[in-house]
């Protein structure tokens, strides 16, 4: 499994689009609301996975995952972190990249038990896209991936990730 395939079909969903246009526009940030929903609908949706969230799977045990994938069969034990963003309505672009960054270094700093680590941010406005592509690509020395959706009435210009 791609996480960021499964990422992409959860914000495909019209139903999520919907959720998603609604609650990034909010006050106090959607982040924590997309990462509850993205785990259900993996644990749900996508057999042969369990899933936790707020995981201790780093050196440094005051760092927590986002969510922690386990295949359950087929590489039983096969382990992926996923660190997400959510950019909120307003948000200063360098500083959310930067948060994007600090969520990147804390790979450098996983336990040896797990297999991959992907982070994804999903972005509101589109000049954080551009910021994004530039700020990582010089600090980490990898472009990351960008995914656009131009959907009629969907404000999500898109997402990026790391893996």
């Amino acid at each position: 499994m791609r996480v960021i395939e499964r990422v992409r079909d959860f914000i495909e969903d019209p139903l999520n689009q919907d959720k998603i246009t609604f609650l990034m526009h909010k006050r106090g940030g959607w982040e924590r609301w997309f990462q509850l929903e993205l785990a259900y609908w993996i644990a749900h949706d996508f057999d042969g996975y369990s899933v936790e969230l707020e995981t201790h799977d780093y050196v440094n045990l005051a760092l927590r995952t986002d969510i922690l994938l386990t295949r359950l069969r087929w590489h039983a034990g096969y382990k992926t972190v996923v660190e997400l963003k959510c950019e909120q309505a307003n948000a200063d672009s360098n500083r959310f990249v930067q948060s994007v960054f600090n969520d990147i270094e804390k790979a450098q700093q996983l336990s040896p038990s797990i297999t991959e680590f992907t982070a994804v941010a999903l972005i509101q406005n589109p000049d954080t896209m551009e910021v994004a592509d530039q700020m990582l690509t010089t600090l980490t020395g990898q472009r990351p991936e960008l995914i656009s959706f131009n959907y009629e009435g969907f404000d999500l210009p898109g997402l990026l990730y790391y893996s």
